[in-house]
């Protein structure tokens, strides 16, 4: 169990299982475009055991009401929920197949819509790269402040929107196709047809709007619009340098600036957690230097040092606390430490 628990808590092991999450979605997306290529049944085995062993790993090093713990419940079930899936989907809808019942996760659109909800399981990613987390709670701490950027945005958006339809919009009925044809037509009549259509309603220029504001292809809303009335050309001056301009400058830099107090912030919790820690292990190590001091001395020979590592719950809680060192390790470091030969060594002085 010892070899369990630290698998579960070691970092390479969390790693791999957030890159076997990445490369599962990307075996989901091949899946999708090229269905009948027998490899993906090898792949989708592979990743269902290894989730699988995961998951039983985790409920056995937490216990299975720790691991559904009021604070753990939702990763939990997320976890619990996507592994069922994948049980359904690659060895039971086939089982079923094989015996005549109709379940098959290719010929039913319930059991497809079932596959992809394993992409839930990316969501875990978050909770495993600090990286991700730092850059969700920046989004959080930005959302505040982008949506006062997004409404003010919004009421400019919905004021030119209802100028340009004001003085270009007809009601005029105006499809996809209308559109084409109207940029195939020549000359000012062109012009007239293309902007009536893309300003024949308020929610149609508010579309129209968007597509300039992204300054992709804008022109070809501009230019037929300038053509059939040149007075307009100076509105989309103004409006691509409030609405694109300086509106996406705000947007950018509001969202730089709480990266970077997010960063900061969780650098300064990073250094707290670190600080409760390092007092948490060493009023742990006082605790156990007392607990091992047999002779009741004062002092630790290295035999009671020896005695002291090798208890199980010691090696336990030392890994809780961030100190990774083997027993070996210790008993060198012991032997470091030890500059005077005397073979003791006092609580007073400390272990390291």
């Amino acid at each position: 169990m010892l070899f369990l628990d630290d698998l579960m808590e070691s970092q390479r092991f969390q790693m791999t299982i957030g890159l076997a999450i990445v490369a599962n979605a990307f075996v989901l997306a091949g899946e999708v475009d090229h269905p009948n290529w027998l490899g993906w049944i090898f792949f989708d085995n592979f990743f269902l055991l290894l989730f699988m062993f995961e998951l039983v790993g985790r409920i056995l090093h937490n216990g299975l009401w720790g691991f559904f713990s009021r604070s753990n419940m939702v990763w939990a079930v997320l976890d619990t929920v996507t592994v069922g899936l994948g049980v359904f989907d690659t060895w039971l809808a086939p089982l079923c197949k094989a015996f005549g019942v109709i379940v098959s996760s290719n010929g039913t659109s319930g059991l497809r819509a079932l596959r992809m909800l394993r992409l839930l399981r990316m969501i875990r990613v978050i909770r495993m790269f600090p990286k991700i987390q730092n850059f969700m709670v920046a989004l959080v701490s930005m959302f505040g402040s982008m949506v006062w950027i997004f409404l003010v945005l919004a009421m400019f958006m919905v004021s030119c929107a209802i100028i340009m339809r004001t003085h270009l919009g007809e009601d005029v009925d105006g499809t996809f196709a209308d559109v084409l044809a109207a940029e195939g037509s020549q000359g000012d009549e062109g012009a007239r047809k293309l902007s009536h259509i893309s300003f024949r309603n308020v929610p149609t220029s508010l579309f129209t709007l968007f597509v300039v504001i992204t300054q992709d292809n804008w022109r070809k809303v501009a230019d037929p619009v300038i053509e059939f009335n040149p007075a307009m050309q100076m509105l989309f001056v103004v409006f691509i340098i409030i609405g694109s301009w300086t509106m996406i400058s705000i947007l950018t830099a509001v969202a730089s600036d709480s990266m970077v107090e997010a960063t900061a912030d969780r650098k300064d919790e990073e250094a707290r957690e670190a600080m409760v820690r390092a007092q948490a292990f060493i009023s742990f190590l006082q605790e156990s230097f007392k607990a091992a001091d047999a002779d009741g001395s004062g002092t630790l020979d290295k035999y009671e040092f020896e005695g002291m590592v090798n208890q199980d719950y010691v090696v336990a809680e030392m890994h809780r606390l961030g100190f990774s060192m083997s027993t070996e390790e210790l008993m060198k470091l012991w032997d470091i430490l030890d500059v005077e030969m005397s073979g003791e060594r006092s609580i007073t002085i400390g272990l390291f």
